[in-house]
């Protein structure tokens, strides 16, 4: 398909810009069903992609924070035994809220990122079939 480009400085009254819009318009109504393969699967690809960026993100930052909290624990256990006050809480259970993080919700949504992403990529593979 050929494409009009609109030069710059154009405007919208300006019979070039008319024209650039309806073949646009043209162009839409002209698209087959490998484009709009390739626009639904790149679509499904984009919004994988971000629910997987947002999944992980969301788990790094628990296995962070539980790495922290046991480093912070055993320097507490070290010093209590060593006789010297202790500076900081010691922290229980934070592998408790790292699994409820992973679980549930999140692992559903870490499929479904990954299906999207998968999906998409498999429809836009289809466009390249003869």
């Amino acid at each position: 398909m050929k494409q009009k480009t609109v030069t710059p400085g154009l405007s919208p009254s300006s019979p070039n810009a008319m024209q650039v819009t309806l073949s646009l318009a043209e162009q839409r109504k002209n698209m087959n069903a490998n484009d709009w393969l390739k626009l639904i699967g790149s679509l499904l690809i984009g919004t994988g992609s971000i629910l997987l960026a947002i999944r992980v993100k969301k788990i790094l930052d628990w296995i962070v924070y539980s790495v922290v909290a046991h480093e912070i624990s055993i320097q507490q256990i070290q010093r209590i035994i060593e006789g010297k006050l202790q500076t900081q809480p010691i922290s229980n259970n934070v592998t408790k809220h790292l699994l409820s993080t992973i679980d549930g919700i999140g692992i559903w949504l870490l499929v479904l990122g990954f299906s999207l992403f998968g999906l998409g990529n498999l429809l836009v593979a289809l466009t390249y079939l003869e």
